[in-house]
């Protein structure tokens, strides 16, 4: 049980959404469209650093951004991890030498951030894997790409599982030493 209200947790999901958006859609921007690319890329950059800089309260501009830019800092080597299983995927399903990773990384971003712009479903009920088959279209024979983007849902779903139950058991593991601490201070031994 937490002291946080529960606005607070929703307004925080909002923010890692919004977050997530921004920094993909700079990654996606910074290596799809060149010069001015990069531009657009440190607009998002600078729209997630000031979400999360103004989330903060009761600290000094300074270390806010300095929080805000850490937190952006993490979530572009996620994208960039994504577009990494991706492209490990398309070397199991198709071979070399026909996406690069950075192919991979623009396909995943874009894909990734379309079904957060789109959907609050859960699952994103095939949105991302419509979404690779249209991006990889140009590039793969489109049952190869189905299967592609088959493979990357099994993924997430089996990297989610065993999150949530990791997740699950240092939760259960934080509450018996909590408990036991409680139990302690309410029976001290002689």
């Amino acid at each position: 049980v937490t002291e946080l209200p529960m606005r607070i947790a929703i307004l925080g999901n909002f923010l890692e959404w919004a977050l997530l958006i921004l920094v993909g859609l700079g990654v996606w921007l910074s290596l799809s469209l060149g010069r001015w690319g990069w531009l657009a890329a440190a607009a998002a950059w600078g729209a997630a650093l000031f979400l999360a800089a103004a989330w903060q309260k009761d600290r000094s501009w300074f270390r806010k951004l300095i929080e805000a830019l850490i937190w952006v800092l993490i979530y572009i080597p996620v994208w960039l991890a994504g577009g990494l299983v991706l492209y490990l995927c398309v070397l199991v399903v198709i071979g070399p030498g026909v996406l690069s990773w950075l192919d991979c990384v623009r396909v995943n971003t874009a894909a990734g951030t379309l079904t957060l712009l789109i959907t609050f479903l859960p699952s994103s009920l095939g949105v991302r894997e419509v979404s690779f088959i249209a991006l990889l279209q140009n590039q793969v024979a489109p049952a190869l790409a189905l299967a592609l983007a088959l493979l990357i849902r099994i993924i997430c779903t089996l990297s989610d599982l065993g999150w949530g139950m990791a997740g699950w058991l240092v939760s259960r593991l934080i509450r018996f030493i909590s408990s036991a601490d409680r139990q302690d201070r309410l029976n001290p031994r002689l």
